[in-house]
């Protein structure tokens, strides 16, 4: 066992709970990561700057099919961080989510 982990398992239900992951109000959690779940509408440059009035950023694609996973139905396309260009490379294209739910 960790030297960390033996402290923790010691440590007292408020200190175990200030070590926990709190969202800010009117956002939700994944795993590590707090997203907000409203969609909004428009294109990239709309996206970047909405996030940026709130001192928020786009997810990575990898966070962004992490809060997938969390949700329960299929979600709307969403812009990511680093968006991704068609087979030409000259068009963005948001991140979808698959169709399946488990």
């Amino acid at each position: 066992m960790s030297r960390i982990r033996r402290h923790l398992t010691f440590a007292s239900g408020g200190v175990k709970a200030s070590l926990k992951l709190h969202c800010p109000s009117g956002l939700r959690r994944a795993s590590d990561i707090c997203f907000e779940d409203s969609v909004r509408s428009g294109d990239l440059t709309d996206a970047l700057k909405t996030c940026a009035d709130v001192g928020r950023r786009l997810p990575s694609a990898s966070e962004l099919a992490l809060v997938f996973e969390h949700l329960a139905a299929a979600q709307d396309a969403q812009w990511v961080s680093v968006p991704y260009l068609d087979h030409n490379g000259d068009r963005v294209h948001p991140l979808w989510d698959r169709t399946r739910r488990r």
